[in-house]
């Protein structure tokens, strides 16, 4: 069921995981959710998510062709001392740098740097090595 809803199945290793980034315009905490660390709370907010952009370098191709190098952008991660994670997705914790993973990718349609992310479903991420 993976492979129909995924663009690319590639052995990767992994080169890089950037620093988690809020989705804002400045990648910075959104107001309202500093207002309401401020106030000693903080609710959940569906407007505002952390995510994490991962270099990969594509060994193989099961499906699909792309470049060599690759970004996947996984939701979740910390900021600061905000940690937001997923109970059903990967999280980028889940990924250790110059390890080969086979992963069924999407193409991340929402911003122009088109990254791909993961295909959503459990079992997305297959350590080789």
């Amino acid at each position: 069921m993976l492979e129909r809803y995924s663009d690319l199945i590639v052995y990767v290793t992994i080169k890089e995981i950037k620093p988690s980034v809020w989705d804002t315009d400045d990648s910075k905490i959104p107001q309202e959710v500093q207002n309401q660390l401020d106030a000693g709370g903080l609710l959940w907010s569906s407007d505002y998510e952390i995510y994490t952009d991962m270099i990969v370098t594509v060994d193989d191709y099961a499906k699909g062709n792309s470049s060599e190098e690759i970004t996947i952008r996984l939701f979740g991660g910390q900021v600061d001392n905000i940690v937001q994670y997923s109970e059903t997705l990967q999280n980028p914790w889940d990924f250790d740098t110059d390890d080969q993973y086979l992963l069924y990718l999407t193409n991340y349609r929402f911003y122009s740097s088109n990254p791909y992310q993961l295909t959503q479903g459990e079992s997305v991420r297959v350590v080789v090595n």
